[in-house]
């Protein structure tokens, strides 16, 4: 094992190394109170990965607020920190998202199980991926997950194999966070105008091969329910 770097060592190893202007009592005394992994760490965190909005702060002498951190977060990450989060701060988020149902999330993982099935979409829109026939799917829907869309918008036979059970999760989400569901009912009529597109533009037994029998009925059901 290495022996670790003494504060001048480390001083000299910012200045020489990482080029970074440090010196004088004041700032040692300041890269003692930040401690090792703040200050040199996170220098070279700044230095190697320059996040725009991080650094905007960061030029500034100041912490990034927490928005700017969940703007940085991958779907993934922000589903880890719910799940790292205690039980009754999970269950007081999902009741302010008027998400709770005690009878079927006990374990308060709702929130989480949802931003985990809808990362896998997320990613392949970014990458302009083909998404159509759900070859992104990762992961078969959780069990808890399944149960409250059901409940949540009395759409049933919700299993992931098609593209409308991912849009009906999403809809669920945008409804939570915009009270008008404007964005959700912007998506459907996106996603209905675009499934009747194809099919008038394939044959029927084409489209009987791409699109699920029950997808029209789904998006009537989701539209009632953005509508109630």
């Amino acid at each position: 094992m290495s022996t670790p770097q003494t504060i001048n060592g480390l001083m000299r190893h910012l200045r020489n190394d990482c080029h970074i202007q440090i010196s004088g009592s004041y700032q040692k005394q300041q890269l003692i109170s930040y401690g090792y992994y703040h200050g040199y760490k996170g220098y070279r965190f700044i230095k190697n990965k320059h996040n725009q909005m991080v650094r905007h702060f960061y030029n500034r002498g100041e912490d990034a607020p927490l928005w700017v951190v969940f703007e940085i977060l991958y779907l993934s990450d922000l589903a880890c920190f719910f799940e790292c989060l205690n039980e009754i701060m999970r269950e007081r988020i999902m009741t302010q998202l008027n998400m709770f149902d005690v009878s079927l999330d006990t374990n308060r993982n709702l929130l989480s199980s949802m931003l985990y099935t809808i990362k896998s979409l997320r990613n392949s829109v970014a990458h302009n991926n083909i998404i159509f026939d759900t070859r992104f799917k990762d992961r078969k829907i959780s069990p808890i997950l399944k149960k409250w869309i059901e409940k949540e918008t009395n759409i049933q036979n919700i299993t992931l194999y098609s593209l409308i059970d991912y849009i009906i999760i999403v809809c669920c989400m945008l409804k939570r966070v915009d009270f008008s569901s404007t964005r959700a009912k912007l998506l459907v009529g996106a996603y209905k105008k675009h499934n009747q597109l194809l099919q008038n533009n394939v044959a029927p037994a084409i489209y009987a091969q791409i699109i699920q029998q029950n997808v029209s009925q789904k998006i009537a059901a989701l539209e009632i329910y953005l509508n109630s």
